[in-house]
């Protein structure tokens, strides 16, 4: 921790702290220089040695240096780590790459996107347009694995309303549960939805975000040899959309609800199981397999023509996996009802 704060003199304090925090250098009428943005990548690496001197144990000699660091921290960082004394030093330094992001964020207006986050990105800001336009006041989240999703509507698209999460996993749902706990607007069941009520065999795989109702494909296997190794199978409940929505909107009269499903080969049938029901959501989210990684499962266009048929028009592609340049083995399409009010006229060619 010595070697942390040995060369950083007055000059650099001076410069960099009172340019940056002091928003000196932050014009709102044009684009950060080449040089502000070196000021910003000092200041991070300077707001990661803070995090850390922080929590230090230090000799005698460096309280001063840690009460200035816990300023800064209450007074720049508000983001519940550091000084404000709800953190942790495992937790303070897992976080201080995320938090000098946001701070540097913060001083100049702009986003810092980590190497191939560019698609995760690109979805919440669309996201958070299409709920604002379309007043989304409704969620349903079918296929929550551990809450993924939701947490990033609530964290990174702003979204406070209701939320209704299906899982079917008996561990995972009881995962979800817990995180609900401090969120009055989430909405746990633990169900597989599809086109039928009753039970069913779920495969549970190595990797648990492949669980599916469906067995993989040879392509699915060949692709992923050890991702795809069967663990066990549960019974679970299944239920269809028709039912979920009646017995929410009748709880909370929602009136522009968002589907979104995630369920491994299983989202046309999910939305086949709504019936005519599927119509009156303003917006839905699905994932698309251009390799058909499950027996069974319908191919992209096939989704795609369904969901056309019922008056959804495309909004968004959304690439949702990486590390297979350059084949695309899956991607999302974000789409809203054409009937819906909010909706543009429709386009002419």
């Amino acid at each position: 921790m010595n070697s942390a704060w040995h060369g950083l003199d007055r000059c650099l304090l001076d410069n960099y702290f009172t340019v940056l925090i002091g928003r000196g250098s932050a014009r709102p009428d044009r684009a950060p220089d080449f040089d502000e943005f070196k000021r910003a990548e000092c200041c991070a690496m300077m707001l990661d040695a803070l995090l850390a001197l922080e929590y230090a144990d230090l000799p005698g000699r460096w309280p001063p240096l840690q009460g200035f660091a816990a300023k800064l921290l209450c007074r720049y960082v508000p983001v519940g780590l550091g000084a404000s004394g709800k953190g942790s030093p495992s937790r303070a330094r897992m976080g201080a790459r995320s938090i000098a992001r946001r701070f540097v964020e913060r001083v100049f207006g702009v986003q810092v996107i980590p190497y191939g986050q560019t698609a995760f990105v690109f979805e919440r800001e669309h996201l958070r347009r299409f709920f604002a336009h379309f007043e989304v006041d409704c969620v349903f989240d079918v296929g929550a694995n551990a809450g993924q999703y939701a947490q990033m509507l609530r964290e990174r698209v702003g979204y406070k309303g209701p939320i209704i999460s299906y899982e079917p996993i008996p561990e995972f749902a009881a995962l979800l549960r817990v995180a609900a706990r401090s969120d009055p607007a989430w909405f746990i069941e633990e169900l597989a939805l599809g086109d039928a009520e009753g039970t069913a065999s779920f495969n549970v795989y190595a990797q648990d975000q492949f669980s599916s109702l469906h067995a993989f494909s040879v392509a699915g296997t060949e692709q992923f040899p050890g991702e795809s190794q069967l663990e066990r199978r549960v019974e679970v409940r299944t239920a269809t959309l028709a039912g979920e929505i009646a017995k929410y909107r009748a709880r909370m009269g929602f009136h522009q609800a968002f589907l979104k499903m995630d369920t491994q080969g299983h989202d046309l049938a999910v939305a086949v199981g709504a019936g005519e029901e599927l119509k009156t959501f303003v917006g839905l989210q699905s994932e698309l397999a251009m390799v058909r990684l499950y027996a069974s499962s319908p191919t992209y266009r096939e989704v795609l023509d369904y969901y056309a048929s019922h008056g959804f028009t495309l909004s968004a592609f959304v690439p949702n996996n990486y590390g297979f340049f350059p084949r695309l083995l899956e991607m999302d399409c974000i789409m809203f009802r054409e009937s819906s009010p909010k909706s543009p006229r429709p386009a002419t060619v």
